[in-house]
């Protein structure tokens, strides 16, 4: 089986009406969500699709080339889904079965809010309930205040949980201790990134005199001068739970072994 062509799809999706400006104040890009679909085709023809960002560039490296190849090259990261959905398709087996034992058959998803109003929310996970979801994630961010913004869920949807992402922006640790502290009241699974990641002993703080979980980014800079190194972050017991944002395979299977580290048994 090798690659013969690469279609590439550039898909632009507009924001539901109700958000559209919401998610411009928050920061997002106006005109919605930009991507590309790639259906990859083979010469036996297996068809395999993958989205991603634009890597049309990358299409060349895998014309001609059998797509194990490239199982853990994650230089090609946005075309690798289509990869590995070839793989499987070629070998009869779900592509989970390519990376080992099957942990779980079921995995919670999260309903995602960016920044919004209170109220915005408070009708956002009404819909999320409506639809099934158990989580909420949202942003807090210095433009609302995240107090009244988990409050709004609360009374909006009480059994739904909460997960607050302040993407680092309560900056110090009295502040984080504080919203914590109000937040206890409230449905709250995790506060995530409270604080500059690299600020150790402040989320050890934070940690210590609150109840709700904390959790950390990993990927797109772990180790880097905004984020420590996962294994430093797991030795140090500063958070509960990794957010990982890490692309391609062999990254993901990294994280895997990292997470075993973490509690000392085979875990996903």
């Amino acid at each position: 089986m090798k690659v013969t062509k690469v279609e590439a799809f550039e898909v632009r999706v507009p924001w539901v009406e109700r958000l559209g400006e919401h998610m411009g104040k928050a920061g997002m890009p106006p005109e919605g969500a930009h991507r590309f679909v790639y259906k990859i085709y083979t010469d036996d023809g297996l068809v395999g699709y993958a989205d991603g960002p634009d890597a049309r560039d990358l299409i060349p490296k895998i014309i001609g080339h059998s797509p194990f190849e490239f199982m853990l090259d994650d230089s090609l990261w946005p075309l690798q889904v289509g990869l590995y959905d070839l793989m499987g398709k070629a070998l009869g087996l779900p592509v989970c079965k390519l990376f080992g034992p099957v942990y779980r058959e079921r995995v919670n998803v999260a309903y995602w809010s960016h920044c919004f109003p209170p109220e915005v929310l408070a009708d956002e996970a009404r819909r999320a309930a409506e639809a099934g979801f158990k989580v909420h994630k949202i942003k807090i961010r210095p433009a609302h205040d995240p107090v009244e913004q988990v409050k709004a869920i609360y009374e909006a949807v009480p059994e739904v949980q909460v997960i607050a992402d302040a993407n680092c922006t309560l900056w110090l640790v009295s502040k984080a201790v504080k919203v914590a502290k109000e937040l206890e009241r409230y449905n709250v699974f995790c506060m995530e990134s409270p604080l500059p990641q690299q600020n150790i002993e402040g989320y050890k703080e934070l940690k210590s005199k609150t109840v709700i979980p904390l959790a950390m980014h990993m990927g797109w800079g772990s180790g880097s001068e905004w984020t420590p190194n996962p294994i430093t972050a797991i030795e140090s017991r500063m958070v509960d739970y990794f957010v990982v944002e890490e692309h391609g395979a062999r990254a993901m299977l990294n994280s895997g072994v990292l997470a075993e580290t973490a509690i000392g048994e085979a875990s996903a």
